[in-house]
């Protein structure tokens, strides 16, 4: 009998169900078991990497992060490291197909044909294995708007100087900005009405990675939602991961109400349990300009804070004034 070997009648150890503070969607020791795998893989491959938390490291410096395929994996019907392998295996390739792509295989016409703008988590740049986005324009708080080129594979996101050899960057910005708002016609969207309690918004679902970068002509998809929807007193919404946006138009304090009530918790559980996460905030678009509408406190939770042009809607329906 081995040293550490238990007696026969004493009990197991408890097994540790804490949730890894960085892929939360296992416990600490499936996460490890993760890393494992994914270090294996990519040893098998012949990439030897740096295992971190939440990202991995090659000798040359290049990141890629582990939230997305992690979220992949978790949701597969085989959670076993051998189950898990396949889905990092088919991940990281796919990311190295795309670092070595050169954007000499697209003529000019083709390139700008597939040219899209994307929303990014801004802090997830990094995991791009990048080193210049100085053309990444700021859209709200932690979140950019980056230009990248459509493959039937893979979506690339090619640095600033590979882009300005393509042309002036305004004139590729202008035509990003046009194809994305083509896809407000043309991608196939699931439309769902979601209600508790007598609350309720809409939720846009797709299978395109571009479905919440659609916020960024959010008045198209409203269009296309509600049609001849008065758009003066602005559009509540949000953007939890890559493949999903909420709204209401505001039009009216129970329409505001509704959407304040719901839908920060909405796009919180969103955020933080789906592949490709954008932003666990809710925000209001008003006459072009987008603000945020709920923030962290010290204790970590998101406040809702409606500011004064939706305060003055809701004081206007109570006949007095907001708290």
């Amino acid at each position: 009998m081995g040293l550490f070997s238990r007696k026969r009648n004493e009990p197991a150890p408890p097994l540790d169900t804490t949730p890894d503070s960085d892929l939360t969607f296992f416990t600490r020791p499936q996460a490890e078991q993760f890393r494992a795998t994914v270090r294996r893989v990519l040893a098998e491959d012949g990439y030897e990497v740096t295992v971190h938390p939440d990202h991995v490291e090659t000798d040359d410096g290049l990141e890629w992060g582990l939230w997305n395929v992690a979220a992949v994996a978790h949701n597969e019907s085989d959670p076993t490291p051998e189950g898990w392998a396949e889905v990092i295996r088919r991940h990281f390739r796919a990311l190295l197909a795309a670092d070595r792509l050169s954007a000499d295989t697209l003529s000019d016409e083709q390139y700008r044909s597939q040219l899209y703008l994307r929303l990014v988590e801004e802090s997830s740049l990094h995991s791009l294995g990048r080193e210049s986005f100085g053309h990444a324009l700021s859209w709200a708080d932690g979140v950019v708007s980056l230009p990248v080129v459509d493959l039937p594979d893979m979506v690339i996101t090619p640095a600033e100087d590979r882009l300005r050899e393509r042309g002036p960057m305004a004139a590729l910005l202008d035509q990003a900005h046009r194809n994305t708002r083509a896809l407000v016609t043309t991608e196939p969207l699931q439309i769902e009405r979601i209600e508790h309690e007598g609350h309720w918004f809409w939720c846009v679902l797709g299978e395109s990675m571009f479905t919440a970068s659609l916020a960024l002509v959010l008045p198209d998809v409203v269009e296309r939602v509600e049609p001849g929807a008065d758009l003066r007193d602005g559009v509540v919404f949000a953007v939890p991961f890559r493949h999903q946006l909420a709204f209401r138009v505001v039009d009216g304090a129970t329409a505001a109400m509704d959407a304040l009530t719901l839908m920060p918790r909405f796009a919180v559980l969103g955020f933080s349990d789906s592949p490709g996460p954008l932003s666990p905030h809710t925000y209001l678009w008003h006459d072009g300009a987008v603000s945020q509408l709920t923030h962290r406190g010290e204790d970590g939770v998101l406040n809702v804070v409606v500011g004064p042009h939706l305060g003055s809607i809701l004081s206007q329906e109570q006949g007095g004034d907001t708290p």
